[in-house]
């Protein structure tokens, strides 16, 4: 089994314990660095007293199952229509708002969890997902395309061997993270890098009634956190450090990246305070490496993510 032949197919549910119909076709998501592993497994040992120093097998109990991926960060093409990897952020926590022929926004939730089914096509085989729910961290950095980084868990579906299918990919291209202005409570920061984590908090109840020993997964809680590398500047220009010890709040905007509609996509955070300030290097010039929070501001709106 080659590992280059690999593919996931991904939709949200209808509801939970409704896994989704999918269809390589219209559902197959590009992606790179994918991996997929068990997690929560129990392991039952036995320590029965006996005569000889040997151990007895141990039980497998039940466990969950996890897949993660990197999806490029880019639009569908068209004003409107929502990007590819669309329903994998809405299985992390987020409400998606379409504006036709306009733009699709992505923000956090708080209600109406969803949930995702997902076929991992191996070269010959498939896994299957369902019931996941996920986490998702986004990077953007010069020079480099802006990726988005999933983690999803669930109950896992039944294996079967399969042929391996060639699930159609929207052709849109991205485009690097240069040429932008980035803006930090009205400063124009030159930065190398920005990241930023939803940091979900995946509750993962145990369950005498669930096959897997596992019921309904649940995000309840999430604390959305990044952090930048500005070039560091006088006092008089723009002083980080005080605005840090004060926990001052500043609005963060990436601007829009791309330039052609329908693949144009921007980063808005209204309430942003510094957790940390250490110093730093940028090819010899003197940085700093700030870690922030982003706090609501009237209620599940830590950010914006915009494509139109």
């Amino acid at each position: 089994m080659l590992t280059i032949r690999e593919i996931i197919v991904g939709k949200v549910q209808s509801a939970h314990g409704t896994p989704a119909t999918l269809d390589p076709n219209a559902d197959a998501i590009m992606i790179s660095n994918l991996q997929h592993s068990y997690v929560d497994t129990n392991m039952i040992s036995r320590p029965i007293l006996k005569g000889t120093l040997g151990t007895l097998k141990q039980l497998y109990a039940g466990g969950l199952a996890q897949i993660s991926f990197d999806v490029e960060l880019k639009g569908s093409g068209t004003a409107g229509s929502p990007p590819e990897m669309a329903h994998s952020m809405v299985a992390c926590g987020m409400v998606e708002t379409i504006v036709a022929s306009t733009s699709c926004s992505y923000k956090p939730a708080s209600l109406n969890q969803q949930y995702m089914t997902f076929h991992y096509y191996q070269d010959g085989k498939r896994k299957v997902l369902e019931d996941a729910i996920g986490n998702v961290s986004f990077k953007m950095e010069a020079g480099q395309v802006g990726m988005a980084s999933f983690t999803f868990t669930g109950h896992e579906g039944t294996a079967t061997d399969t042929t391996f299918v060639n699930g159609a990919y929207d052709a849109t291209v991205p485009v690097p993270y240069i040429n932008r202005p980035f803006d930090i409570g009205g400063y124009a920061a030159d930065i190398s890098n920005l990241s930023f984590d939803l940091a979900n908090t995946i509750s993962k109840p145990k369950s005498v009634g669930a096959s897997d020993g596992f019921g309904q997964l649940r995000i309840t809680a999430r604390d959305v956190a990044g952090s930048f590398d500005p070039l560091d500047e006088l006092i008089a220009t723009n002083d980080f450090d005080a605005d840090w010890k004060a926990g001052t709040t500043m609005a963060l905007a990436t601007g829009v990246v791309g330039s052609t509609v329908g693949n144009r996509y921007q980063l808005d955070m209204p309430a942003v305070a510094y957790r940390s300030v250490a110093q730093g290097d940028r090819e010899s010039q003197r940085a700093l490496d700030i870690a922030f929070g982003a706090a609501e501001v009237s209620g599940d709106d830590e950010f914006t993510l915009l494509f139109t």
